[in-house]
């Protein structure tokens, strides 16, 4: 069965990459590049993962991983959070938002897809 990521990031060319290396290895690869648009996807299409960014011109990622956690139908879903914010509050932060994982930019494709598959 194909399992179904949610990628968000405003940065187009982020989510261009992400979707090519996951559709490669058979994921369905869906994309959104603000929050209300994560938020909409979500409760829409009901991924298995979510990879969500922080810094976003229009949302904080950690807002919007807060508020998935907090739907009942959605609470379930993994999320990593993939950001350039890289301090120890910043990681502190994005894990008490929820997030199952924190990875900072620059990453490893190999080391993502290691930790996508343990997740889903």
């Amino acid at each position: 069965m194909t399992k179904k990521i949610l990628v968000v990031d405003d940065e187009i060319e982020t989510t261009d990459c992400l979707k090519s290396l996951f559709g490669e290895r058979d994921f369905e690869v869906i994309t959104a590049h603000n929050g209300e648009e994560a938020v909409f996807k979500a409760q829409k299409e009901r991924p298995d993962l979510i990879i969500l960014d922080v810094m976003m011109p229009s949302s904080d990622g950690c807002i919007i991983c807060g508020r998935i956690k907090d739907d009942n139908r959605l609470h379930s879903i993994p999320i990593i959070m993939l950001t350039a914010m890289y301090s120890m509050e910043d990681y502190s932060r994005g894990l008490e938002s929820g997030a199952d994982l924190y990875m900072t930019k620059p990453y490893s494709a190999e080391d993502l897809l290691k930790k996508v598959n343990s997740l889903v």
